[in-house]
């Protein structure tokens, strides 16, 4: 198999192997064909359809005995090779998801409310308090409508952060990262801390290389959690 694009169904390419691969799948007939090849058989794999990998597999051939492209079927593996790469590759992806997902679980925690005191009085808007009093009580799901209420009128560091906090404890990911990258002033308290938490989105979403990415800026440009990302990245 070709290693970029072992490297694809690892989700480990660098973004220089990803525009390779982007390039090589626009202009490059024979790999195209190598890469939708190895995709169909890794979904029929996954879903334990054999007979669409039987089928998939004689569509092949005869789609390469009529074509003029230089790629052949021999070029391949033999089928018994081919499936024991597939069947490792499935393997070898499930195994990195829940390592990956088992990293995070032991990494993961919200952070503490440090913005607002549920016992004082202070100036923080009503709404603010709310939201505040409900990610306390550990109800995420309200917190982070009240929260993106907020933001639309208020954006402020703090909100997008612990609104960000709320999405990954609704495994919304995602959306979580959004929040983080909405933090652009590095000289704010949450722009670091906000690089921990996008390390640990990207790591639930299985994106390795950039959670190493993330790490190592951490641990190089600054000091929250330097301990424990230098330790995750000793793992990864």
């Amino acid at each position: 198999m070709n290693e970029l694009i072992e490297k694809y169904f690892e989700n480990n390419l660098t973004s220089k192997e990803q525009k390779e691969l982007e390039d090589k799948l626009e202009n490059d007939a024979e790999f195209r064909s190598e890469f939708e090849f190895y995709t169909e058989l890794k979904k029929a794999v996954m879903v334990s359809e054999r007979q669409k990998i039987k089928n998939q597999i004689q569509a092949f051939e005869t789609a390469k005995k009529e074509s003029s492209a230089k790629f052949t079927i021999r070029k391949l593996l033999p089928y018994a090779a081919l499936f024991a790469i597939v069947f490792s590759l499935v393997l070898y992806f499930s195994s990195n998801q829940n390592s990956n997902a088992s990293l995070y679980a032991s990494h993961f925690e919200p952070y503490p409310n440090v913005e607002i005191s549920n016992l004082r009085n202070d100036s923080n808007s009503s709404s603010e308090k709310e939201a505040f009093t409900a990610y306390d009580l550990g109800d995420y799901k309200l917190a982070q409508e009240l929260f993106g209420k907020i933001i639309e009128t208020e954006p402020k560091d703090y909100l997008y952060f612990y609104n960000g906090i709320c999405l990954m404890e609704l495994n919304k990911y995602d959306l979580a990262l959004t929040q983080f990258n909405a933090i652009t002033d590095a000289n704010s308290k949450y722009y670091e801390k906000g690089i921990w938490f996008k390390a640990l989105a990207n790591l639930k979403l299985n994106k390795v290389t950039t959670t190493k990415e993330l790490l190592n800026e951490l641990v190089t440009n600054y000091s929250f959690k330097k301990t424990e990302a230098t330790t995750l990245l000793s793992k990864l």
